[in-house]
């Protein structure tokens, strides 16, 4: 049986993930039995949100290492004066681009070794649209027939950050003109061949 949460609360969203968290100051240092227990909210739901904060870089700085060392990505241009924050953007004007991260994806699982997630803060958001969507991977792998799983489980997948690699997509596609993207960097170049059930969860 899971113990309850005492220190947070916690809404899950969906079935498959996802959870509001309420009753925490993402702003203020947590103690640790505070962070236990989101750690925990993110281990059971996978995705969490955390409303109505107010947080400086330093302070979204200190929540995420938290959860472990920090990871830097190898082809967008990081704030200034914040090596570890990248300024994910896209201005209302910007119509008929490539937008980043507008397919399925999984942040950075290219890298030797992949970050357990992202911490995003959302400064500006549309009046409607721009909705974010996850999956549970996990779920999405318990839900195959056992032939299917014998079957992935003896497959190993590629992962490689083409887009962005040595001689990935073509130097004049439209992207945002408010996130800086580099192409042509071998760090995204790089292959990983791990199981393809890891892949799924």
């Amino acid at each position: 049986m899971v113990a309850p949460y005492t220190r947070i609360e916690v809404r899950p969203m969906a079935g498959a993930l996802g959870a509001d968290v309420h009753g925490v100051d993402l702003a203020q240092p947590l103690d640790d039995a505070t962070f236990a227990e989101i750690e925990r909210a993110f281990q059971d739901r996978l995705v969490l949100f955390f409303h109505d904060q107010r947080l400086t870089p330093e302070q979204h700085l200190a929540f995420s290492r938290r959860f472990g060392p920090l990871s830097r990505s190898p082809y967008i241009k990081h704030m200034a004066e914040y090596p570890d924050i990248i300024a994910v953007l896209k201005e209302a004007d910007e119509r008929n681009i490539s937008t980043f991260g507008n397919a399925w994806h999984s942040d950075f699982s290219f890298l030797e070794e992949p970050p357990l997630g992202s911490v995003l803060y959302a400064r500006e958001v549309p009046d409607f649209g721009g909705d974010t969507l996850f999956a549970n991977m996990y779920s999405a792998y318990d839900a195959l027939s056992e032939g299917m799983r014998r079957m992935l489980d003896g497959l190993n997948a590629m992962h490689a950050g083409r887009p962005y690699g040595v001689g990935g997509v073509v130097a004049d596609l439209k992207v945002s003109r408010s996130i800086g993207i580099e192409r042509n960097q071998p760090e995204a170049t790089a292959r990983w061949h791990i199981p393809s059930c890891a892949c799924i969860r």
